[in-house]
């Protein structure tokens, strides 16, 4: 074989091979996707996991419990409260992910009381007796001397009983607004021996906690 018949034969080059036709997915496929609302309770329970995890700081561990508690209550009141809202109005239409809105609150309730239960098992019987060997400790009603009492009664008086101001409603007063995520009191006030029906804010403040001394230690 002469040089050119032999550069000719390395230069062959082969045929292009076919390329097989692949099945086009079909994209409305309910296994493809993931329920946004199962997703997001995934990423809580993640975050739960840190609260979860000694290799974080103490009150690094507490802020993540705090976070997760944050995130359920938003989750509740406005993610569940809009699928409650379709489910009263009679939207039987599926999910991108082929769950019925009756079947998606079932799980939900499912997971979050699961979540719940971990939470609080995380406070009680890790973060907060952790706390306590650090000198942190959190009383109960029970666990409250007379000394305590008698500085809770004078923080209340000092503190708290001046900011709570009775709104009452009857027939010439409409009942009043509450404002979002805040604790309130029905009760029934008798100004000039005349009965009423009245909200009372309870006072809102940056910790729901009041450090109190106990023998000497916080």
């Amino acid at each position: 074989m002469s040089a050119q018949k032999a550069g000719s034969a390395a230069l062959t080059v082969a045929p292009r091979p076919v390329p097989s036709k692949k099945p086009l997915v079909e994209l409305d496929d309910p296994t493809l996707y993931a329920n946004p609302e199962l997703a997001w309770l995934d990423f809580n329970q993640r975050v739960l996991d840190q609260a979860l995890d000694d290799y974080h700081p103490l009150l690094e561990r507490v802020k993540f419990l705090a976070i997760v508690s944050a995130n359920l209550d938003e989750f509740f009141m406005v993610r569940v409260a809009s699928l409650l809202r379709k489910e009263h109005a009679g939207d039987s239409r599926l999910s991108i992910d082929g769950m019925t809105i009756p079947t998606l609150l079932a799980a939900i309730r499912q997971r979050a009381a699961g979540m719940l239960k971990d939470a609080t098992a995380c406070w009680s019987e890790r973060l907060r007796p952790a706390l306590a060997d650090e000198g942190v400790r959190f009383l109960d009603p029970d666990d409250y001397t007379d000394e305590v009492r008698h500085y809770l009664a004078s923080y209340f008086q000092s503190e708290i009983f001046p900011l709570l101001t009775p709104l009452a409603f009857d027939r010439g007063h409409p009942f009043p607004f509450v404002s979002h995520r805040s604790k309130n009191f029905a009760v029934v006030v008798r100004p000039d021996r005349r009965t009423r029906f009245a909200r009372v804010k309870v006072w809102s403040s940056p910790t729901s906690t009041s450090p109190a001394s106990t023998s000497g230690s916080s």
